[in-house]
């Protein structure tokens, strides 16, 4: 979330702060682990739902796509739809991330050094991947949003895991404005730059063109297993789109 951000990086650098923008203050947890879920809170299925909760992988719907594709607004939506518990990646990262040996400091210092966004996005990798692995193990059944940097690899060996992990789900979702990626960027960077800009001063270039990157890097498309394109549509409009291609 930004206001996480701002808490992790101690406002170190105008550029993370923007990353990952949702509005809910998130910290590792001090017992560095990661938030398990509440058995007591597990979705009731009713006749008549569009999913068979006895098979998790097809009632797991996992929504992939760059920064303000909308996929914490889709998951809602489809979660509210499909009687389905919503789980957020961003909300359970950090616990995650100390899995692992994330290093708080290390990535503020990473934050602030020559090597700046590009830097830091390196060093988030490896904790992305096991996120991705572990998120999928302790939340089945689940609508899940990642963040943008979730499903983006350039270390073929992470993008493996990735792909691996979620090889077995056919709800694989991947949301863009549009099929045409130049257009998809100008989209996501406005609407994303609209929303940081009630917090900060400016939005660092660089973070656009790393959400640029997300757009039109290759490991969305390989990932997903369905693309949905929802520029002129409204949420409830690609909510039902997406529950009218689901496999079931």
């Amino acid at each position: 979330s930004l206001r996480g951000w701002l808490n992790v990086l101690g406002q170190a650098s105008n550029f993370a702060a923007c990353y990952y923008t949702r509005g809910w203050p998130c910290a590792i947890p001090k017992n560095g682990q990661a938030r398990r879920p509440d058995p007591t809170k597990s979705f009731i299925y009713a006749i008549g739902d569009p999913v068979n909760p006895s098979n998790p992988l097809t009632s797991t719907l996992i929504l992939i796509g760059p920064m303000s594709a909308g996929k914490s607004t889709i998951g809602k939506l489809l979660a509210e739809a499909l009687n389905l518990p919503q789980c957020s990646v961003d909300e359970h990262r950090w616990g995650y991330y100390a899995e692992i040996g994330y290093d708080e400091a290390e990535a503020s210092r990473i934050a602030k050094s020559e090597a700046g966004m590009v830097g830091l996005l390196n060093y988030w990798k490896p904790f992305e991947a096991h996120t991705v692995e572990r998120i999928l193990q302790d939340y089945p059944s689940h609508v899940i949003d990642f963040g943008a940097g979730h499903s983006v690899y350039e270390d073929p060996a992470l993008f493996a895991r990735v792909q691996t992990a979620l090889a077995p789900y056919p709800n694989v979702i991947l949301l863009l404005p549009s099929p045409d990626l130049d257009e998809s960027t100008r989209i996501l960077n406005e609407r994303f730059s609209a929303m940081v800009i009630q917090y900060v001063p400016e939005v660092d270039p660089a973070v656009l063109r790393v959400n640029e990157m997300f757009v039109k890097h290759p490991s969305n498309h390989l990932l997903a297993k369905l693309v949905v394109y929802t520029e002129g549509k409204t949420p409830e409009d690609t909510c039902a789109e997406i529950l009218g291609r689901l496999t079931r």
